[in-house]
């Protein structure tokens, strides 16, 4: 009997995989022009990323993020006052665009499928 036609959680051959959550938040003040905020080196073995932005009311652009996986690229804009994210499988690089003067944060939740 194989790992894969077994009970998996219960047998002895194949343990349950954990998922390991990595959290970075940080502050974004303009100018930044298509700024890499984060990105992996080499090829990312991150499962998934949430990649969120907000953009403060005082502000008086659109800011714009990009994240990409080196085949799909998700771009999203963020008016003054509001928040918005974009999910990715295998991200590899976070990107921000924030006019002069304008301020807000970023928060990136990335998960890691890694086996016992």
């Amino acid at each position: 009997m194989s790992c894969s036609s077994s009970n998996q959680n219960g047998g002895n051959c194949c343990p349950s995989p954990q998922v390991f959550t990595e959290n970075l938040c940080g502050n974004l003040l303009g100018p930044l022009t298509e700024a890499a905020v984060w990105s992996v080196v080499g090829v990312s073995d991150y499962a998934q990323g949430t990649f969120e932005i907000f953009n403060s009311s005082q502000s008086l652009s659109v800011m714009t993020g990009a994240v990409g996986n080196g085949v799909d690229t998700a771009i999203f804009t963020v008016p003054a006052g509001t928040t918005e994210a974009v999910s990715i499988r295998r991200p590899a690089i976070f990107t921000v665009s924030v006019a002069d003067g304008d301020n807000g944060t970023f928060c990136i939740n990335l998960f890691k499928r890694l086996l016992a």
